[in-house]
């Protein structure tokens, strides 16, 4: 539980970004400015990367001495464990941004594809994975899950962008 803690900070700091942003995405949306919806977007996408590479550089450096001063728990051997569910934070967090997006565009339907793929998905692995490699397992099965979810999601975003163009 103490390495899942900051994970949702890079959520947390993104949405503060991203959710001001919805007037600008709305308004430039719904008056066909795709080039402004896109600019935007890829700001906030970008926004997201630099997040979770600062989360992933401060979690290297800090976080499990901190966690463990914190919490008062030896967490020395979690380091990679750590690594892997600041990465999954990023993913995670541009899932919640291409969400957002697909709630401006009225397209969050498209939405559950992704959600359904993901949820197969997590129904099966995290314990095959958990049983093979223990914590390690359990957070890799989450960092799939959370890639596996915004790649869909992306992917499904550039094209409606694109259809949406022509």
């Amino acid at each position: 539980m103490f390495l899942v803690m900051p994970v949702f900070a890079i959520n947390l700091l993104s949405i503060f970004v991203f959710r001001p942003q919805l007037i600008t995405l709305s308004e430039d949306w719904a008056n066909g400015n795709f080039k402004g919806f896109k600019k935007t977007a890829t700001k906030l996408y970008a926004w997201v990367a630099l997040v979770t590479v600062l989360a992933l550089g401060g979690g290297y450096l800090l976080g499990i001495p901190v966690l463990e001063l914190l919490y008062n728990a030896d967490l020395s051997n979690e380091k990679m464990v750590f690594m892997v569910l600041l990465l999954s934070g990023g993913f995670s967090a541009a899932s919640t941004l291409t969400l957002t997006l697909f709630t401006t565009m009225r397209k969050q339907a498209l939405c559950l594809i992704a959600y359904g793929a993901t949820i197969l998905f997590a129904l099966i692995m995290p314990d095959i994975m958990t049983s093979a490699w223990g914590l390690m397992g359990a957070a890799l099965s989450y960092l799939c899950e959370m890639a596996m979810l915004f790649i869909i999601m992306f992917v499904m975003f550039l094209i409606s962008v694109g259809r949406k163009k022509q």
